[in-house]
């Protein structure tokens, strides 16, 4: 993991400034804090998965509304880091140790850069490689970190085609909408027919 040095504002220092593109600022509005909270289940003790209670969003992380005049969404997951430690974690990926995306206990969850994430998701199996140089030609379902099958692939094609969306895809398969948009257009996944 790359070093984290934070300064005097309590922001973090990304080498990398792409996460930076895709991150704001969180601005805690009165009352945030206790209808977070509030969303929140804590009844497996301190050292458990805290899950979320409220809206999910792709991919199964919370997300809440701020507040405000003009109300948008901030990721639960994010806010339970400020909220636990005071920083913004904008530029940062903040990241589960627990693999829950919708466990917001501050004790599982880390800061990292894209790449930091990236190489936890293939350390702990979640990110299918599937470059021949990398896993020896494997592709789809025969790489054991697999979420997909043929068969789903088959089926969320299928399912596009009769207009569900990729967020409702992502979260009847588990995936990100991404990734549905991906297997529906092509681009991963090809080597899955359309009939089985």
């Amino acid at each position: 993991m790359s070093k984290i040095t934070f300064s005097a504002d309590g922001r973090g220092l990304p080498k990398s400034r792409g996460a930076e593109r895709r991150t704001r600022p969180i601005k805690i509005y009165p009352g945030l804090p206790e209808r977070f909270w509030q969303k929140v289940d804590k009844s497996g003790g301190p050292n458990a998965c805290w899950l979320w209670k409220g809206k999910p969003q792709n991919g199964g992380y919370g997300v809440i509304h701020r507040g405000g005049a003009h109300s948008d969404t901030v990721y639960a997951h994010r806010l339970s880091y400020l909220l636990a430690t005071g920083r913004d974690p904008v530029g940062w990926c903040v990241c589960h140790r627990c693999d829950v995306p919708g466990c917001v206990n501050p004790l599982h969850l880390f800061l990292g850069t894209s790449a930091d994430n990236t190489r936890d998701m293939i350390a702990k199996g979640r990110k299918a490689l599937v470059r021949p140089s990398t896993n020896g030609g494997l592709c789809g379902e025969r790489i054991g970190s697999a979420k997909l099958t043929a068969d789903k692939v088959r089926d969320i094609r299928r399912r596009a085609r009769a207009g569900e969306t990729s967020g409702q895809l992502g979260v009847a398969f588990g995936v990100d909408s991404s990734t549905i948009r991906q297997i529906v257009r092509g681009e991963i996944w090809r080597h899955v027919g359309e009939v089985a």
